[in-house]
């Protein structure tokens, strides 16, 4: 199956991201898609089948949880280390990081939030990361929980 990109498909019908509300609703949109419900644990295999992203690929990373290796042919790597619980969270993130590799640089999020600048390293996308979270985001206050520490409540 030829991949489907969500982020490009998602940006296509929403028209643009104007706000927290938005990126969050990336992981509803993710789930409609799909075909399924709001029922808990998500099936994020079948997020994978219908957009057609090859499943991760599990090996040890040095000081990550998971990356996205290529945002255009939907590779994703997940630490073979950790426990089962953060490897899931972790392919959700990644997931979420298929929106945010296709976004313009200085997203203004509104109430303080800002997209960071995206770069591209020898075919793997980095992020300007800011602690705590790890994150793509920063806050104008630096004191406000992050949105992808809550995204994925929604997944």
């Amino acid at each position: 199956m030829t991949l489907l990109h969500p982020g490009k498909l998602y940006l296509e019908r929403l028209g643009s991201i104007q706000s927290a509300d938005d990126i969050l609703g990336f992981a509803e949109f993710l789930r409609k898609e799909s075909g399924l419900d709001g029922m808990l644990p998500v099936d994020i295999s079948a997020i994978y089948a219908h957009f057609g992203i090859p499943r991760p690929q599990y090996v040890p990373l040095p000081g990550q949880q998971g990356l996205l290796v290529d945002a255009e042919r939907g590779i994703i790597a997940i630490n073979s280390r950790d426990p089962g619980t953060r490897q899931r969270f972790s392919e959700a993130h990644e997931l979420a990081e298929m929106l945010f590799s296709i976004l313009p640089a200085g997203v203004d999020l509104g109430g303080g939030w800002f997209l960071k600048k995206a770069w591209r390293i020898q075919g793997i996308y980095k992020r300007i990361f800011m602690q705590p979270g790890r994150c793509q985001f920063t806050h104008a206050s630096k004191r406000t929980a992050c949105p992808c520490s809550t995204i994925w409540d929604y997944i």
